[in-house]
């Protein structure tokens, strides 16, 4: 394994989550919003549109309390729009999430129900063209950001090696900030995938 020891400075420190830390999850998915409305609106948890979903589990719902005048149940939806579904799913696999190798890839759309209760969704370009025919692709390095922790700072190496080793683009080699150490990976359509320790809360 090959460690290297940079380190930022304070104003270089990477971006703190607002999501909430979950202790019962070894390998949190970091979540983050996509379409979310749109989605929603198109059942994908439910398997519209015949996207493939597998290991579909029941998401706790919470009931507003009295008085609190209602408001959002949670995050319950998040995705990718991605240019090939193979190889998006393969570079998430990689990272640790639990897809099966055998997935159906002409429908080129997948769901994902994570331990969190939201559902993960990849979709192509093509489909979803289909029905938001208006649909652009955001350009840029910060189209989404999403992070994945680990247990300690060589396994944050062993990951980034791993996949630059597979031939992923990097947009951060490892380094230490801190008590953080942080890497940073590229995915198929060049979302800016981090991981790092402690995981941002």
């Amino acid at each position: 394994m090959n460690e290297s020891h940079h380190t930022l400075d304070a104003d270089q420190a990477p971006p703190r989550s607002t999501r909430t830390r979950l202790e019962k999850v070894p390998l949190l998915r970091r979540t983050f919003v996509s379409w979310l409305a749109s989605a929603a609106s198109l059942g994908l948890s439910n398997g519209a549109h015949g996207g493939q979903v597998v290991n579909q589990q029941a998401a706790s719902q919470a009931t507003p309390e009295a008085g609190t005048g209602g408001g959002t149940l949670g995050l319950g939806i998040i995705g990718l729009h991605v240019t090939d579904l193979g190889a998006s799913l393969a570079f998430y696999r990689l990272l640790g999430l639990d897809i099966p190798a055998d997935v159906d890839l002409s429908g080129e759309a997948f769901r994902l129900p994570l331990p969190t209760g939201q559902v993960f969704f990849w979709e192509t370009i093509a489909y979803t063209l289909r029905y938001f025919p208006d649909y652009e692709q955001g350009t840029g390095h910060r189209k989404v950001s999403l992070e994945f922790g680990f247990s300690t700072p060589g396994e944050v190496d062993e990951m980034y090696n791993a996949l630059v080793a597979e031939g992923y683009g990097s947009y951060k080699e490892p380094l230490s900030w801190g008590s953080i150490r942080y890497a940073g990976v590229l995915d198929p359509d060049d979302n800016q995938i981090a991981l790092r320790i402690p995981l941002a809360s």
